[in-house]
């Protein structure tokens, strides 16, 4: 899975190890943080406690034995991702097969490719199991596999929302699939259930917050890393009096260029978005004029007041359907524009 191990990333590694396992091949599956930051999602750990998988079988990236990338027989299948975190490019050549829904950033040409724009990788996994009888008589028993499946489905696409602009026929059909036989208010209760354990993050230093969900890039020489953040920064700012020295201390501790910090929440049951841009005056001026000028609407940014002061670089996100899946090729785009 990739590195910011969010629950479609895992279930989508635990339900690929079960597809491959289902072709007699030997596989495990991989989180992509320290074992430590697993408490970070509580919702996995719910989710894992509801189907009985337990999470002492899980592999995480600090955990494998050293050298086991590097290793010419590992072969690895990456799902939710398409390209290896910057710090794991070596591995690369052992790269043989790919199930993602983000943007194809056309690495390792040679291996088996399935990607999609759609809601949740979740469901182009689910479609591996369908694609045969095998498969789909394996899935359509394994109770627990299909809740894990469905469960990051529903996550990733506001539980079949039109809201987010994520949400495909392809997730609404994989989910019919996954949620058949079960009670008809299951879906509903399982997302409610999920959102609650996973906005449940008061507990969580600032450091955690930003590191719970990252990714980071290298583009045109610049090194971005996005957070995304289930909590509003008024709350946020609230809880946390530090909050601008620890967000400078995260920034120079990974060694950025720039940091979107990129938050979610519902307000009175509504979708809200807000980013803050962190690096130097010179890039960040530069990429919040870039952004402000995208002719296709992508950042519809309005600067936010917080308590009884505005932050610099600090804005209302007004297009709701801009994520980071969204949002990162833009920026891609405008950073490698720059001479």
């Amino acid at each position: 899975g990739n590195e910011a191990a969010d629950l479609d990333s895992i279930v989508a590694a635990v339900a690929g190890m079960a597809r491959l396992r289902g072709l007699e091949v030997e596989a495990s599956a991989v989180v992509n943080v320290p074992r430590a930051d697993l408490r970070l999602r509580p919702e996995v750990g719910y989710l894992f406690g509801k189907i009985g998988l337990n999470e002492a079988d899980l592999n995480f990236i600090d955990e494998l034995p050293e050298g086991f990338l590097a290793n010419d027989s590992t072969k690895l299948h990456l799902v939710d991702h398409n390209l290896l975190a910057d710090d794991q490019q070596q591995f690369g050549r052992n790269v043989v097969e790919i199930i993602d829904h983000h943007r194809d950033e056309s690495a390792y040409p040679t291996a088996r490719r399935v990607l999609a724009t759609v809601g949740s990788c979740s469901t182009l996994v689910a479609e591996e199991f369908l694609s045969d009888e095998a498969g789909k008589a394996y899935l359509s028993s394994d109770l627990g596999l299909r809740t894990l499946l469905l469960s990051a489905i529903l996550v990733d696409t506001s539980n079949l929302g039109s809201t987010t602009g994520r949400t495909t026929a392809r997730d609404i059909d994989a989910a019919g699939f996954l949620s058949d036989g079960f009670p008809s208010n299951f879906s509903k209760v399982l997302y409610d259930e999920l959102q609650k354990e996973s906005k449940d993050q008061d507990g969580f230093s600032t450091d955690e917050l930003l590191r719970k969900d990252y990714k980071e890039w290298v583009i045109n020489d610049a090194r971005v890393g996005i957070s995304a953040v289930g909590m509003p920064f008024k709350r946020w700012i609230e809880k946390e009096a530090r909050f601008d020295d620890d967000v400078a201390a995260y920034f120079t501790a990974k060694n950025l260029d720039v940091l979107l910090v990129m938050t979610s929440f519902k307000d009175e049951g509504q979708l809200q978005r807000e980013m803050y841009v962190v690096g130097s005056d010179e890039l960040t001026e530069f990429l919040i004029k870039r952004m402000n000028d995208e002719p296709n609407g992508m950042f519809v940014l309005e600067p936010l007041v917080v308590g009884d002061r505005r932050h610099e670089n600090m804005f209302a996100q007004l297009n709701l359907k801009a994520s980071r899946k969204l949002v990162q090729p833009c920026i891609a785009d405008i950073l490698n524009s720059k001479i």
